[in-house]
């Protein structure tokens, strides 16, 4: 009736090739836009950050003794999170942006966010002289002034990666055993928390001085040289308090820099003195705050706990 049946016998099948063909062009096209979209909302979400509501404010007189504060929503107030960047003890800043993010994430998430520089260690400074009485002085000005930024005072938890793993992990458990109670809990990424094993191991391997020179600066001694009692004396390890001690959430790699081992014996030793602890695992290499992504979700239920 529409004159198909006079057209030769190949048009059907040559029409439905072109026709799928074009199918398939367009396809691909609106694949590859949703794809830049979608890459693009992904770009969006790592570099759209919450900004500080103040910025380099002062707690205490030392120029490396200032922070980034990004303030709760007005409507209640809210748990106040100390986050404390990495760097082996003797650099680092908070203004690196995998540091900035995760303050930035956060805030996000409607806590009232303080992100924290210190004083940093060197060989004529060690930092256990400096970083542990930062993070008492960082405290105790959240504790003083952190409700005009919607701070809960009484809710004060701390945030750290790697190097600052290890110093908000030590130092909470010494400030809760002088007041109980003034650190509510403690995230750990990546956190070092025993020097004995790792410097001086029970096996008797001979740690080379030029190993861990952050560590050194810390301490303000070389293996060859600090004894055991130094090292002990500065691990979270051997700080435990079964009456005192904050939560835990530690998180740690499978192959990373910080071996796994130093967080599973943290937790265990925290489970066995009845405190609370919770050990994430994650396979790869992935150090620090690099986790932070993977474990945002799970770290703001820890700290809304």
């Amino acid at each position: 009736m529409f004159g198909i049946k006079n057209q030769p016998m190949l048009t059907r099948p040559l029409l439905s090739r072109v026709t799928l063909v074009f199918i398939l062009i367009i396809s691909a096209v609106l694949m590859l836009i949703f794809t830049v979209k979608a890459n693009s909302v992904s770009a969006a979400r790592a570099v759209a950050l919450v900004p500080p509501t103040a910025s380099n404010v002062p707690y205490g007189t030392d120029p490396k003794q200032v922070m980034d504060v990004y303030a709760a929503p007005a409507s209640q107030l809210r748990p106040a999170v100390v986050v404390v960047h990495g760097g082996g003890w003797s650099r680092g800043d908070k203004s690196e942006r995998g540091i900035a993010n995760v303050a930035s994430q956060l805030a996000e998430n409607g806590f009232a966010v303080f992100n924290i520089n210190y004083r940093l260690a060197t060989d004529a400074k060690p930092g256990y002289t400096m970083q542990p009485a930062d993070l008492r002085l960082v405290t105790a000005w959240i504790q003083q002034n952190g409700a005009q930024y919607g701070a809960d005072t009484t809710n004060i938890n701390f945030v750290g990666g790697s190097a600052g793993a290890h110093l908000v992990s030590y130092t909470s458990q010494l400030m809760n055993q002088e007041v109980p109670g003034t650190i509510r809990s403690v995230v750990s990424f990546s956190g070092p928390m025993d020097f004995l094993a790792a410097m001086h191991p029970a096996d008797g391997t001979v740690v080379s001085d030029t190993a861990e020179p952050g560590v050194n600066k810390y301490m303000g001694c070389k293996p060859s040289v600090c004894t055991d009692q130094q090292y002990i004396d500065q691990s979270p390890y051997y700080k435990i308090d079964p009456a005192t001690c904050p939560a835990f959430l530690i998180i740690n790699s499978t192959n990373e820099v910080v071996p796994l081992d130093q967080a599973q014996s943290m937790h265990d030793k925290l489970i066995e003195n009845s405190c609370d602890s919770t050990l994430k695992v994650y396979t790869g290499t992935q150090h620090a705050f690099r986790l932070f992504n993977a474990t945002e979700s799970q770290v703001v239920e820890f700290l809304n706990r």
